[in-house]
């Protein structure tokens, strides 16, 4: 039954890699590879120009752990199906080898960002402190470790039932004081974060002796990552598996006042309705929010009145 389980991820992963390679043709096209190689030789030059006069009096330890440890946050990947809640059923048992393979390939999924974080960062913590780079192996160690400590943590946490919100507050506080030690203090006592991770994994595990795989909780993860990517993907070609989804925003609800009888009509509804799907919706919501966003930080961040106004 156990090279059964593994033999079921590999199936599985091998179909999303496929799928995947299918959609990449579109997406890495010529004309977006050739914004892109555009897009990374302007970033390596402003970036060059911009360390040779660092503003100082800023604290870019905190900065950079704060980023850090978001982006270590790594999703997991179970790879379900909605049926399996179904026909693996029998087969609880034996799915340990399975997130084992689905931890693994989590992991490895999202490993890549962490490498070019790490390949970004190295030039600015090399300049500002005055060409030393010791202490930097120590932060290569820990945005390499504990990631995979965390999805240990996550699985665990999951199993015992325990809200996402509480996982992610913790993990942000022991991610985030980890980096900022050893970026800014440089001392080894930044490796307790690796052992608070591998305390946390071993006490919860204890504590899962007698839980249930949580079936509909990780199904329900694994279709929001695979509609996201679908979403992606939307951008640049048609996708036929992309369900849309609403979601009730209750601070937007003074905006979705019923109208009353006599506005009961054609020339009300619509505007109500398109005000409605606007507020509940992901994708128009969700791409205004990024633009307002990006907008603000580009307005804060140059320094030129008319591109400002613009």
């Amino acid at each position: 039954m156990t090279q059964n389980a593994k033999q079921l991820f590999f199936s599985r992963k091998k179909e999303i890699s496929k799928e995947k390679q299918y959609y990449n043709k579109f997406i890495f096209n010529g004309h977006f590879s050739v914004f892109l190689v555009i897009l990374l030789g302007a970033f390596i030059l402003g970036y060059g120009d911009w360390l040779k006069s660092i503003p100082q009096h800023i604290n870019y330890a905190l900065i950079a752990s704060v980023i850090v440890a978001i982006t270590s946050m790594f999703p997991l990947r179970t790879l379900l199906k909605d049926a399996d809640r179904l026909f693996l059923l029998p087969f609880e048992k034996n799915m340990e080898i399975y997130m084992t393979q689905s931890l693994v390939y989590s992991y490895f999924s999202r490993i890549g960002l962490q490498l070019l974080i790490l390949i970004v960062l190295f030039p600015l913590f090399f300049v500002i402190n005055n060409r030393s780079f010791e202490f930097y192996i120590l932060f290569a160690v820990l945005m390499l470790v504990m990631p995979y400590l965390g999805l240990l943590v996550k699985w665990q946490w999951y199993k015992y039932k325990l809200e996402s919100w509480s996982l992610h507050l913790v993990l942000f506080i022991v991610y985030a004081s980890g980096y900022y030690v050893a970026l800014d203090a440089k001392h080894l006592s930044s490796l307790t974060s690796i052992f608070v991770l591998i305390g946390l994994a071993i006490l919860l595990k204890y504590q899962n002796k007698n839980q249930l795989f949580p079936w509909e909780r990780m199904i329900k993860s694994e279709q929001q990552h695979h509609m996201n990517y679908y979403k992606f993907v939307n951008m640049f070609t048609d996708v036929k598996h992309l369900k849309e989804t609403a979601v009730r925003r209750s601070y937007l609800d003074p905006l979705l006042i019923t109208p009353k009888n006599k506005k009961f009509n054609e020339n009300y509804m619509y505007l109500y309705l398109f005000i409605r799907s606007f507020a509940r919706g992901k994708d128009a919501f969700n791409i205004i929010l990024r633009l307002v966003v990006l907008a603000m930080i580009l307005m804060f961040w140059l320094d030129q009145p008319l591109v400002t106004l613009i």
